[in-house]
């Protein structure tokens, strides 16, 4: 487990110095909007965010007037000097150096499928949270529909092998509910990107690459129909859709 944690920092080390750039998930105002929502609304003092990487999130909050104590835990310590304007942390999100109910809101936007032990994890959140804490998963999940999730499993494991997890919406609602959370409500997001777009943000081989095209390019017709291909050479344009879960912890 250790070694996996070591490669997967030693894979975002690299990553950083171009780390969420424009046209990416990672700066997308439509993804980061409905986590500012929930901080407006819920005016938390201090925010923690698992799997932070370089800081979008509290880049946003900021340029939105909203000033809560942050606090970006991630396992990579090149990401977290990128990340200006928050307490920055190095650790694991399943042994967070956290204080036991210091925290309002904990986040954790597309990290989960990076976690060794999820449910582990889910039990530090509901020990650092205050009473009335709350958590935020913000996640890329496949369609409901069967054909599609296979799809997209394939397509996560030729394209990510270090990913621990490849989350559906219903998986990580259950995981939530089930480690002491009520959800409130769980909402999905579409956004557009392209197939282009997502290899070229990794270094990966010929070969791999290779293999994620022709994945995509013999796609079932109805991935084709609810992802809205729109083919352009080697290229192919597709709908992302996102879960996010809104919950309270109903511990402590």
């Amino acid at each position: 487990m250790q070694s996996r944690n070591q490669d997967v920092a030693a894979h975002f080390d690299a990553r950083a110095s171009t780390y969420g750039e424009p046209g990416t998930w990672v700066t997308d105002i439509d993804v980061l909007a409905p986590i500012a929502r929930v901080v407006r609304i819920r005016r938390p003092s201090c925010v923690l965010e698992l799997g932070s990487g370089s800081g979008a999130v509290p880049k946003y909050l900021a340029g939105a007037g909203l000033h809560p104590l942050y606090i970006g835990l991630d396992i990579s310590p090149a990401m977290l000097r990128r990340a200006a304007g928050s307490s920055r942390v190095v650790g694991d999100a399943a042994y967070p150096p956290i204080a036991a109910e210091s925290i309002d809101l904990v986040i954790g936007r597309q990290s989960f499928h990076y976690f060794n032990s999820p449910m582990r994890v889910l039990s530090e959140v509901g020990r650092v949270l205050a009473p009335g804490g709350s958590l935020i998963v913000a996640q890329i999940t496949p369609f409901d529909e069967v054909e599609d999730k296979n799809w997209w499993k394939t397509a996560i494991a030729l394209r990510q092998p270090l990913r621990r997890h490849r989350w559906t919406a219903a998986g990580l609602v259950e995981a939530v509910g089930r480690s002491g959370f009520s959800v409130e409500c769980v909402r999905h997001l579409m956004s557009r990107s392209s197939l282009a777009n997502w290899l070229d943000r990794y270094d990966i081989s010929e070969a791999a690459r290779g293999e994620v095209t022709q994945h995509f390019h013999s796609a079932p017709d109805m991935v084709r129909e609810l992802r809205d291909f729109k083919v352009s050479g080697l290229d192919i344009e597709y709908t992302i859709r996102w879960t996010f879960i809104l919950a309270n912890f109903e511990g402590h």
